[in-house]
Order: structure tokens, then C-alpha cells, then sequence
């Protein structure tokens, strides 16, 4: 299973669980430390501005909350935490969807129970500063 960005090869393998960062036109292989276990979703990502590539891996916790981690590729040696923006008082959420556009944003959008009360809520993370912006779309929308 693999990924590109800009030429670049994100490998993993299935058995192992290891990720790589593959350049076929120089052959240079970079093995990634290992990310967190249960991963949702993970991506290669081309920061233009910079021309750094990074690696975002969204994954469940012990507790089965979704969470993030993120790693510059040749600068970081180990994954960084990046937590999702606080949630937990919000009642039973669970994610509905995952995107990306634009190459550096991804966003989360959770459907958001608490008893018969249902709302959306959308976390965007703008990989180049790794920051989060949130908000959420009452039910009457």
C-alpha cells in the first residue's frame, strides 16, 4: 500500500506495520518511526511554501478517541502529538469523515450526539502551522 506527494512514495507494509518515504527516481529510502497503533488514516503531505513534506497519521487511542500525531520528514526522529481540539463535553461523538483539500488542509467532521440533540462539528488542521480551527453546525442547519 503507498501514497505520493510530489514524487515522493509513502510505503507501508501490511504485515510489518512499517512506513517508508520512497524517492524512485534516487532510490533514497527514509523508514519512518513507528506511528501509534490503530491508525484511522495516514497521509504524505507537500508543504509548498517550504518545500517540506510531512506525515500525519490520525489514529485511536487506548480509550477509542480519535487522536493525531505529525513528524516533519528528515527533521523529526520521533512522531509529535497533536492533539484534536477538546470535545469530550460535547456527548457520543464519532467520526464521520476525513478529507483533504487543498493539499495542506484535512479536515474531521464529527456527528455529535448528546440524548436526542444531534450537531456537526468540523476540526480543520492547516498542516503547514499545524494549528486547528473548529466549529460546529447546529442541528437546525
Amino acid at each position: 500500500v503507498y501514497l505520493t506527494a510530489k514524487g515522493l512514495v509513502l510505503e507501508i507494509n501490511s504485515a510489518s506495520k512499517k512506513y517508508r518515504i520512497r524517492n524512485p527516481f534516487t532510490r533514497q529510502i527514509l523508514d519512518l518511526p513507528d506511528p501509534q497503533n490503530h491508525i484511522y488514516q495516514i497521509s504524505l503531505v507537500n508543504i509548498p511554501d517550504t518545500g517540506d513534506f510531512k506525515v500525519l497519521s490520525i489514529f485511536r487511542d487506548q480509550k477509542q478517541n480519535q487522536d493525531c500525531e505529525i513528524l516533519t520528514v528528515g527533521t523529526d526522529e520521533q512522531w509529535r502529538p497533536l492533539k484534536l481540539p477538546g470535545i469530550s463535553n460535547l456527548g457520543e461523538r464519532r467520526i464521520v469523515s476525513i478529507s483533504s483539500h487543498v493539499i495542506v488542509y484535512f479536515h474531521c467532521i464529527w456527528l455529535i450526539a448528546d440524548g436526542s440533540n444531534l450537531c456537526i462539528r468540523v476540526d480543520s488542521l492547516d498542516v503547514e502551522s499545524e494549528c486547528f480551527s473548529s466549529f460546529t453546525i447546529p442541528q437546525s442547519f
